[in-house]
């Protein structure tokens, strides 16, 4: 809950936007695709509201990590469109030219199986006015991990990379918590 509004994940990469007091929906962001199975982050940056929420697609396959101001803008016929799609690999950057995407990764995408695809399962990002911070998966598989789970700082308006800690042992699954000047999450790798 945030501005008046509820904000549910619904299918197919999508926040719907309930208004408070009557329960009817206001919009519904613009499918990303995916699953989506992360919780909704909010914050609010000099008076505008901004939600996150990451999508998945598999453990081999990109998820997108995206943002939407929680007002009432840019909505066509109850659509509302997303501020910015962080895509960690790149993968859609030829044909999304409007994403973010990590360029290491992005260098690596057809070197080693796919390793630099990786999405968003149960992790929920830590969100300030400074930047965001969230996990991803490792991209080696269900059955394995891999020293290749990336946690990500990102601008929060414009999901831009600020910084990233590489090489992180297995799945990163759970939500960034912020406590006195530390960030704490686990991962599959334990």
């Amino acid at each position: 809950y945030a501005d008046g509004k509820l904000f549910v994940q619904i299918g197919n990469g999508r926040i719907q936007a309930l208004d408070f007091a009557t329960l009817k929906c206001t919009w519904v962001t613009e499918s990303v695709g995916g699953q989506t199975v992360s919780p909704i982050s909010y914050v609010n940056i000099d008076g505008t509201g901004y939600i996150y929420l990451g999508t998945w697609n598999g453990e081999k396959n990109d998820g997108t990590f995206f943002c939407a101001t929680t007002d009432d803008k840019n909505v066509t016929d109850g659509v509302k469109k997303v501020t910015w799609k962080f895509i960690p690999s790149g993968s859609t950057k030829d044909t999304d030219p409007s994403i973010t995407y990590d360029e290491d990764l992005n260098a690596t995408l057809n070197q080693d199986g796919n390793t630099a695809k990786r999405g968003f399962y149960w992790a929920g990002a830590y969100a300030s006015e400074k930047y965001i911070a969230v996990g991803s998966d490792d991209g080696s598989g269900e059955e394995s991990q891999a020293s290749n789970a990336v946690l990500y700082t990102l601008d929060p308006k414009t999901g831009k990379i600020i910084d990233k800690i590489s090489g992180i042992m297995g799945d990163i699954r759970t939500t960034m918590v912020y406590d006195n000047g530390y960030l704490y999450f686990a991962t599959k790798g334990g």
